[in-house]
């Protein structure tokens, strides 16, 4: 791993066994020192987010250190009253307050929402036509 970091190019596992293209999911997972694992990141590819068992919401990596700091901290999730987006138990209340004080639309609100827990990311305008042609589909039911 250092010497991919060192030469700036895309992480890859064993190059002579298999050559699988490291995600940034992947590096998280090894046991690398900080600034390592900074740089590799940087140089990964693939975008594909690592689900957690227990919310079973995507982690968006650059939102915590590691997919095993979000597992630890993931617990029960609830909706909030305002937006009615799941969030742990922990969470909740923090994002109630501000929820509550936050004039933005639902629908900006669920944008958001979305925007960190899906399983690639995505811009705001993709969610958005996504969240509209699902309204088209219902209401053609």
């Amino acid at each position: 791993m250092e010497e991919f970091a060192r030469n700036c190019l895309i992480p890859l596992c064993h190059s002579t066994l298999c050559d699988y293209e490291l995600s940034r999911h992947d590096i998280s997972l090894i046991p690398l020192e900080r600034r390592i694992s900074d740089r590799l990141l940087k140089l990964a590819k693939g975008q594909q987010r690592p689900q957690c068992s227990k919310c079973h919401f995507y982690i968006d990596i650059n939102d915590c250190e590691d997919y095993y700091e979000h597992i630890d901290i993931c617990g029960e999730h609830i909706p909030c009253e305002y937006c009615l987006c799941s969030y742990s138990i922990d969470q909740i209340e923090n994002h109630t307050i501000q929820c509550r004080n936050d004039k933005s639309s639902k629908n900006d609100k669920l944008i958001n929402f979305i925007i960190n827990k899906t399983k690639y990311p995505f811009t705001k305008e993709q969610i958005q036509f996504f969240i509209q042609q699902e309204k088209k589909k219902i209401m053609s039911i």
